[in-house]
């Protein structure tokens, strides 16, 4: 009970924004109350507050409608947190209404030719392939890209859009929430390393190929061309074809692009 002695009224928080230390109650009495956590009777326990939780408090009407005050948590129960239904992006190092759970030691690069928000969604699929939730301090940039004309002569050039950031998981306090802290902590740098040691595998059997490619295919292409040359398609029309098959193995496997280049470790 209240130290107060006034009527009692018990409710549920509706809302709850930790970086502000308030949000609203939703009384048995049908009316919504604001509550602000310096006015919990039980000041070690603002840790444990949460959406979704039981409260009683004593309710004092104000010019701009309803608060509560000296309320307390009826049933006290370990903290977990519910995620967001989207990937969360912020210019900024914090979310509001949300819990920074765990910020990661990578920034990724999100990227598209079609538009920004293309750009944006690219950044949003990268940040689940390592298991965050949300992007901080995120800025935009362009580059260019090139690639043979339409026309069939000359290169055409475009923009692309880019957005980079840091990985982080964002959750919000409740009661009925699915994970807590020591869950998430360093989940994201541990998908993260896993998936760039991936990449160097694959960059590195990438090069490997392409090292081949240059010493066999290159020369054998190079022989079989000049003979189609010398000696003309009707003596050896197979080696037209071998000298087909060889420029299209360089031109696919001679100079191997680098993946993974989006995911980047700070620091």
């Amino acid at each position: 009970m209240s130290s107060r002695g006034v009527h009692i009224v018990n409710g549920i928080i509706r809302s709850y924004v930790p970086t502000k230390n308030y949000g609203f109650i939703k009384g048995q009495d049908g009316k919504d109350y604001f509550f602000h956590l310096q006015d919990l009777e039980d000041r070690s326990q603002g840790s444990l507050v949460a959406e979704g939780l039981a409260v009683e408090f004593d309710p004092e009407p104000t010019p701009k409608g309803y608060k509560a005050l000296s309320w307390r948590i009826i049933r006290p129960s370990e903290v977990r947190y519910k995620e967001p239904d989207c990937v969360l992006l912020s210019k900024c190092e914090e979310i509001p209404g949300w819990v920074i759970l765990d910020k990661s030691r990578w920034i990724i690069h999100g990227s598209a030719s079609g538009s920004p928000d293309n750009a944006k969604q690219s950044l949003k699929a990268r940040a689940m392939a390592i298991g965050a939730n949300a992007v901080l301090s995120m800025t935009y940039y362009k580059t260019t890209g090139a690639e043979p004309s339409n026309a069939g002569s000359g290169t055409h050039y475009f923009t692309i859009h880019n957005f980079r950031g840091i990985a982080a998981f964002a959750g919000k306090p409740h009661v009925r929430g699915d994970i807590n802290l020591e869950e998430v902590k360093g989940r994201i740098d541990k998908k993260a390393r896993y998936l760039k040691r991936e990449f160097e595998k694959k960059n590195r059997k990438r090069k490997r190929i392409s090292v081949l490619v240059w010493l066999v295919v290159l020369p054998f292409t190079a022989f079989f061309g000049l003979g189609w040359w010398v000696d003309g398609l009707k003596e050896h029309p197979e080696w037209a074809l071998f000298t087909i098959v060889g420029l299209v193995l360089i031109f696919k496997y001679g100079r191997p692009r680098r993946i993974g280049e989006w995911l980047v470790q700070s620091g």
